[in-house]
């Protein structure tokens, strides 16, 4: 596999102060105003930003503290998140969705001592603010600016901000998803940090001429490391809207070339262009193009973007790369995206690794995989079955210093220096790492065998009829053999919700798919029944189904 020379940076600060150097004129941000217009944010603005707020938060007594951060994407959010981590405290990132209970007790939890929120939460916080600990509560829209003016008037009067960093000491506390019980609270350090973002810029090119347009929530590190981290390691710049709403209007005018989505969103790309292709009865023409452009060499890629102007004008017209995380990938749909000229790679990771563990680079990559080990790390497979299907662990600068304030659970967890992940998994005969599943998910048949639910899954997702699906075993309907609940696409919803006598008709469609996805799957795995659901299943922040709220016995 090619990888490419990059800079090490020993911390946050450190990669902030050669950006400095380096991109003093560039611009590292992009932030959607008052007026719904793009102003523009230089390094040079960004590194003076970050000196000013981090100085104004010294001088209230936050060195050494914990700082939660709470609200949408913006610039004021990475502002507070990269002054943190230059020599304040402990960065805290909390999810903009969580209730005022859950708000609470994550701030009681880990102490947090000062919290800064976007002003949406102004009138929540107020509610809670007698019942939590902390001291300060810093408004992004109104305290911000002020205190980078007190900063800046700090440090001209001679406050010595320049302060050795400990890059292994605890740096960020993030509260995983917690799909089975309470959140647990991870540890990361600057060097699990920082070493991630290196390895994740040695497989894939990322310089200053890329543009990332973030729209996955920050206090999540496959964004904050991803999208925040690496491109600004890289030199390139980020955007920000407002609402996903306008998304595609800020594409045009962004024209961003990089994006890290979940799979929905690339779903949601791609039914929006097939669409518009069916509708201008184009569809054979861009099939033959396809074909034609793929037995071009090295130039395909930018031939397709000419070839597909068109398509990628809709996108804002410079999209060369999909980055996709959180769920598995329709290969089909990568595939697709690739003969129009964008690459769609997918990788795999989980906050413990802060994130990424295995990721396809942009040279070497394969769609039905989550790619190769990230360099500097090493995974195993551990325990593996006949098929070399075991539990992923993994070594390396990105795992964990443990949970924060659990002991056990970190023992559990950490065996002879490697971090057991849960998840299950195999290497192919190349070293592509392809995930079956959670070890707790399971299924074990009557002879014993195991049964890899999202193996199936993934398989049923690939109908155009399905929007995602769940397979578990019917124990009290159908004698414990398998059955999938699948929820239906939006347009097959209405048409059923217009023509009820029409969800017979797509059941016999769905039943006749399923006996073909059966062929391709041993005895025991196949599955008996399928039943159409018409409501998403209910999932976590991060998009996973709640597997453990499904009944099985209904």
């Amino acid at each position: 596999m090619k990888t490419y020379d990059v800079i090490e940076f020993k911390n946050i600060l450190d990669m902030l102060e050669v950006r400095y150097v380096t991109h003093h004129d560039k611009i590292a941000f992009y932030q959607k105003n008052k007026n719904k217009e793009f102003d523009k944010i230089t390094y040079a603005q960004l590194k003076g930003d970050v000196d000013y707020l981090k100085a104004a938060l010294l001088d209230m007594g936050l060195k050494g503290k914990k700082i939660a951060i709470i609200g949408k994407n913006r610039y004021e959010w990475a502002l507070s998140y990269l002054a943190t981590l230059c020599g304040v405290g402990v960065v805290v990132p909390l999810d903009k969705q969580l209730s005022d209970h859950e708000i609470k007790n994550c701030l009681d939890r880990v102490d947090v001592e000062a919290i800064i929120y976007s002003n949406e939460f102004e009138e929540r916080l107020k509610k809670i603010a007698s019942d939590v600990k902390v001291k300060h509560y810093i408004n992004m829209d109104d305290d911000i600016k002020p205190l980078i003016n007190k900063g800046e008037r700090l440090i001209n009067n001679g406050m010595d901000i320049n302060e050795a960093i400990d890059n292994e000491a605890l740096a960020a506390l993030l509260f995983t998803s917690g799909t089975t019980s309470n959140s647990k609270v991870v540890m990361l350090s600057q060097k699990n940090i920082m070493s991630n973002v290196k390895a994740g810029q040695m497989m894939v090119k990322v310089d200053e001429n890329d543009t990332f347009l973030s729209i996955l929530p920050l206090n999540h590190t496959l964004e904050s490391t991803c999208v925040l981290l690496f491109p600004l390691a890289s030199g390139a710049a980020i955007a920000y809207g407002d609402n996903l709403k306008n998304l595609p209007k800020d594409m045009k005018t962004i024209k961003p070339t990089t994006m890290m989505v979940v799979p929905r969103v690339t779903e949601a790309f791609y039914d929006k262009i097939v669409t518009a292709i069916e509708k201008k009865n184009k569809v054979r023409q861009v099939k033959l193009a396809m074909k034609l452009t793929n037995l071009l060499g090295k130039k395909k890629m930018v031939v397709k973007r000419k070839i597909f102007k068109e398509i990628h004008d809709e996108f804002g017209g410079k999209l060369r790369l999909l980055m996709m995380g959180g769920a598995p990938v329709n290969p089909k749909i990568s595939a697709y995206f690739r003969d129009l000229g964008i690459l769609a790679i997918q990788g795999y990771g989980l906050t413990e690794c802060a994130p990424l563990v295995t990721l396809n680079s942009d040279t070497v990559y394969k769609d039905d995989s989550t790619g190769m080990v990230m360099p500097g790390s090493d995974v195993i497979i551990t325990n593996p079955d006949e098929y070399g299907i075991g539990e992923i662990a993994v070594k390396g600068p990105q795992v964990m210093l443990g949970y924060y304030g659990d002991e056990e659970t970190t023992k559990a967890v950490m065996k002879d220096g490697y971090l057991y992940t849960g998840d299950l998994g195999k290497f192919d005969k190349d070293g592509f790492l392809r995930i079956l599943g959670r070890c707790k998910n399971v299924i074990v048949s009557a002879s014993g065998k195991n049964i890899f639910p999202e193996e199936i899954e993934s398989l049923l997702n690939e109908n155009h009829l399905v929007k995602e699906s769940l397979v578990y075993e019917d124990v009290v309907n159908n004698r414990g053999k398998l059955t999938a609940e699948v929820v239906i696409t939006d347009i097959i919803k209405q048409k059923i919700l217009e023509h009820p006598e029409a969800k017979e008709e797509i059941k016999k469609v769905l039943l006749e798919y399923l006996s073909e996805v059966n062929k391709k799957l041993s005895d025991y795995k196949r599955v008996h029944d399928i039943k159409i659901r018409l409501t998403e299943f209910e999932k976590t922040s991060t998009l996973k189904i709640k597997r453990f709220l499904f009944n099985k016995q209904n």
